[in-house]
């Protein structure tokens, strides 16, 4: 009796054993996949705690632009893991803020739409615990030209004169980044900076004064601007 209970144990062991541990190498195996950035066989998850596989490439556009100083496309480049150059262009002429300080909107001002920003930096990602939330910090430089039309009447008649404005801006940035499934990701951050002005003055170029310097605006005022863009992998 006690020779065929212990040889029935000893059967539970054999036949329990191999589906236990089966059962713990899928939990372990699941509690470690979290939503990534895709392009893998198992449909966009990826193991912890090894690092992503790091895109080539992957482009992004700052939406927000629109209400600051003209919304924004950036393309990072990979140059080593978690490292990327940015080269970055930047239309001035949609961008609210850009419109207020050139014109004011005023009805006999005209802001011209080669109004424009073109640069490029460096951006470095930081791995999080999560690994599709990552932080980032990065340096910019651009070259911003804006230039706007003014029309007016003083005491020597009707005049037009031009503003032009021509500076390098050089920026500190740091954010966050959500990669999602299917390449997707979102992205909040912030640029800080100085805006280094090489030339911004009015000049008149029709009336009495034609060629003559109307005022001199130039300074060099920090700048900031908020970033929410979207985008993706390549």
């Amino acid at each position: 009796m006690h020779k065929q209970l212990l040889l029935t144990l000893v059967l539970l062991l054999v036949v329990f054993q191999p589906l236990h541990s089966q059962d713990m190498a899928v939990s372990e195996d699941e509690s470690f996949f979290l939503p990534g950035p895709g392009g893998s066989p198992n449909g966009g998850l990826y193991k912890q705690p090894r690092w992503v596989s790091w895109p080539s490439a992957s482009l992004s556009f700052n939406a927000l632009g629109f209400a600051e100083a003209g919304p924004v496309v950036q393309l990072d480049i990979q140059l080593h893991k978690g490292l990327y150059l940015v080269p970055s262009l930047r239309y001035n002429y949609l961008g609210y803020a850009s419109h207020m300080l050139m014109t004011g909107f005023a009805a006999d001002s005209t802001y011209s739409p080669g109004s424009f920003g073109a640069g490029a930096g460096i951006r470095q990602f930081l791995g999080m615990q999560k690994k599709n939330q990552l932080v980032f910090v990065g340096l910019f430089g651009e070259y911003s030209l804006d230039k706007a039309t003014y029309n007016g009447e003083d005491a020597e008649g009707r005049f037009e004169s031009e503003r032009t404005r021509q500076a390098v801006n050089v920026v500190a940035n740091v954010g966050y980044r959500w990669w999602f499934k299917q390449n997707f990701f979102v992205q909040l951050g912030i640029y800080g900076g100085l805006s280094f002005e090489l030339k911004d003055e009015s000049v008149y170029t029709q009336g009495a004064l034609a060629g003559d310097l109307e005022h001199d605006f130039k300074n060099t005022p920090f700048v900031g601007v908020i970033d929410v863009s979207i985008g993706w992998n390549l």
